[in-house]
């Protein structure tokens, strides 16, 4: 297997030591780079990959756990020389005394209701398989070269606010795969409140039109990812038209997927409701104006 070194770009948060922890626990040996500098997030993932001197680097999370076999089970793909990423689903990391709000978000950031992205849900398949730069998620691995040189490049031109979904673009651009690793799962934590949950979905949905206007093409084959914008145009001309027969429906899509979901946390549906709302609010800023979010 090719040498790695993982980099965690941490933003100082006390789950820091057990994404360590879990980290330093893999089945192969690896070097593990923390940059806790003053710098964003995204410039320290710049720094860091171009102090690393290993083939591979895998880009974590401070915020999350990944398991023994993590960094073997991605390695194992990069045998083929056209492989530039390597990333797994991404699960909810829930521990025993979690709150309601944290069962709540991962609830609706895990179903069809809150995103039809499979990344965000443990997809059995067969083998690994090769995807689109809109169904991964950014903690994975990477040809370290080849992501030092993009990142140099085009450091300017990408928004922060959906950093992965830009450099995986470039990625393919230059003839490499992006391969979604089933058994290559990690674990991450949920925001701890509704309004630090709201903000995140915000900077998702302004980065992802900041990456639209950027790359309009994308548009026909993921089209549909702009529907929470229009839903936010109808809410707010709703006292204008006076047609209340979208909302109704919206409502009771949200009803049954409450009772397929956990019927006994009220805060399911609510949740749905913000996570469509804010980030078709980030849609409609971002169309408007850009903006770099730096966390």
């Amino acid at each position: 297997m090719e040498p790695v070194t993982a980099v965690i770009p941490s933003l100082g948060r006390e789950s820091l030591s057990e994404t360590m922890l879990s980290l330093i626990g893999q089945s192969e040996p690896m070097q593990l780079k923390v940059n806790m500098g003053k710098a964003d997030t995204f410039t320290k993932i710049r720094d860091s990959v171009k102090e690393c001197e290993t083939a591979l680097v895998a880009i974590c999370d401070d915020d999350a756990i990944y398991p023994p076999s993590w960094i073997h089970t991605l390695a194992k793909v990069f045998a083929d020389p056209k492989v530039g990423f390597a990333g797994g689903p991404c699960l909810p990391w829930l521990s025993a005394n979690c709150s309601p709000t944290e069962r709540a978000i991962a609830e609706v950031t895990t179903k069809y209701f809150g995103t039809s992205n499979m990344s965000y849900r443990y997809k059995k398949t067969d083998k690994p398989q090769e995807v689109d730069e809109l169904n991964v998620v950014g903690n994975g691995l990477y040809r370290r070269d080849l992501l030092a040189k993009i990142l140099d490049a085009h450091y300017e031109e990408v928004s922060p606010a959906a950093w992965e979904t830009y450099v995986f673009t470039l990625i393919r651009q230059k003839g490499f795969k992006l391969m979604y690793c089933p058994e290559g799962y990690f674990y991450h934590s949920q925001r701890k409140s509704l309004v630090k949950f709201a903000r995140q979905i915000f900077r998702s949905g302004l980065g992802r039109m900041n990456f639209f206007k950027q790359y309009p093409r994308q548009l026909r084959r993921k089209g549909h990812l702009l529907l929470p914008l229009f839903f936010d145009l109808y809410l707010f001309t709703l006292p204008l038209t006076r047609v209340p027969i979208l909302i109704l429906f919206y409502l009771g899509i949200l009803s049954f997927g409450w009772l397929l979901a956990d019927y006994r946390n009220w805060r399911v549906p609510l949740f749905y409701f913000v996570l469509h709302f804010s980030y078709g609010l980030g849609l409609l800023v971002g169309l408007f104006r850009n903006q770099r979010f730096w966390k």
